[in-house]
């Protein structure tokens, strides 16, 4: 009889037990929804837009924030309030979500991609500082998954050579780095609150700044040039970049919970680092003692072939997924992606990318609403992987797919 649930054994997770469902809503959403609706004041800088604005900047520990239409919004808008543009490199980690590096080829810039550390998958300082030129004009780190970037080490590089910092938080709301929050050390932050982030209305992003120059830029670039507070920043062909109030009134109800959310995953994520880690072929990431609070996008681990009798990654996760885990790839290189291959080659260049490049062939990604389920959910994911280890001879003689590979056509020595 077969022991593992891909070829018809017993699942560790019996059919039909559920996980965390995402979002979460309440009376409270339906509350401030409600309040929205009989004011009618829907949109336009309505009370709770500046309320959450306010809020959230304060708690990133901004002078200035602004919500926008979107993640991606936001990145372009904050290549635009800094005047990156045609001439000039950002430095991009390979190894991120796609609109990172497209904000800036949006702007009119070239991309300089650079590797990601092999522990922690996040950019790697000793890669920026090779990749910087005289055209270097800015730096995006990215706090990517289940770790934050060595924003020590990014914000010494910018200092020595006068770059600009646009720090991506889309995936770290409410993470702490050596005593400061994610989203307060670049000049610049940019947040998603796309319908998977871990504080959501559906769709919007954020920016933050505590320049009172680039936040009236800002604000100009994202409400059709019009001024802010001092009538100044108005003189530019600004976009329609707002959201509504509906979205702000969510936003308010959500930002309640963050904390308590982001902290019991955090403590998800730590417990299974501690009982994955003694699992042969699998290799949790490292974790810097500098990381005060982890805010979990997906919690991400290493999964090596070698240990697994050579079973794929793709394998590995598709029988994690029959036991009721329900795991994933990651998005990949960027440059490896189809939709990259549409951009022009002389806007980018790859100047490192070995790990990059191979993430889709160790990552197991399990998504964040997972981690908000409880220590017996956790239990299964452990009891699954565990499993799979002990009878990796059966999966391996499974023969399942390996899974497509991912395409990789730009290593610097083609460039």
């Amino acid at each position: 009889m077969s022991e593992l649930a891909i070829n018809g054994g017993p699942r560790v997770r019996p059919q039909g037990t559920n996980w965390p469902c995402w979002p979460i809503s309440g009376p409270r959403e339906r509350e401030l929804l409600g309040t929205v609706l009989s004011t009618g004041k829907w949109a336009g800088d309505g009370p709770m837009e500046t309320e959450f604005s306010q809020k959230f900047a304060a708690y990133q520990g901004c002078a200035f924030g602004f919500c926008v239409s979107s993640g991606t919004d936001a990145l372009e808008i904050s290549m635009e309030a800094l005047g990156v543009g045609p001439g000039d490199e950002v430095i991009v980690p390979g190894f991120t979500w796609r609109s990172t590096a497209s904000a800036v080829v949006s702007a009119g810039a070239d991309v300089v991609f650079v590797d990601v550390e092999a522990e922690t998958y996040q950019i790697d300082p000793v890669r920026i500082e090779e990749a910087i030129t005289p055209k270097t004009r800015a730096i995006i780190p990215v706090h990517l998954y289940s770790r934050l970037v060595d924003m020590d080490a990014v914000l010494a590089l910018a200092r020595r050579y006068g770059l600009w910092v646009v720090e991506d938080c889309a995936q770290a709301h409410g993470g702490v780095w050596n005593r400061r929050m994610t989203g307060s050390m670049g000049d610049i932050s940019c947040f998603s609150f796309q319908k998977g982030k871990v504080l959501t209305c559906g769709e919007a992003g954020f920016i933050g700044t505590s320049s009172r120059d680039l936040a009236e830029k800002v604000y100009g670039l994202k409400d059709c040039g019009r001024p802010w507070r001092s009538g100044r920043g108005g003189q530019v062909l600004g976009h329609n970049s707002r959201i509504s109030e509906f979205q702000a009134a969510v936003l308010l109800a959500q930002f309640d919970n963050l904390d308590q959310q982001v902290r019991y995953r955090a403590a998800n994520g730590a417990y299974l680092d501690s009982e994955l880690s003694g699992v042969p072929g699998i290799r949790t990431l490292r974790s810097d003692p500098r990381i005060q609070v982890q805010s979990h996008y997906s919690y991400i681990c290493q999964f090596d072939s070698r240990e697994f009798a050579d079973v794929s990654p793709a394998a590995f996760r598709a029988a994690l997924r029959a036991e009721g885990i329900p795991a994933d790839s990651s998005y990949g290189c960027v440059y490896g992606t189809e939709p990259w291959a549409s951009i022009d080659r002389s806007r980018w260049r790859v100047e490192s990318g070995t790990v990059a490049e191979r993430v889709n062939n160790e990552v197991i990604n399990l998504h964040q609403p997972l981690l908000l389920g409880s220590r017996s959910d956790m239990d299964d994911i452990v009891s699954a992987v565990r499993k799979l280890w002990d009878n990796k001879d059966e999966l391996a003689a499974a023969r399942l797919p390996a899974g497509p590979a991912a395409a990789i056509s730009s290593r610097k020595a083609s460039s």
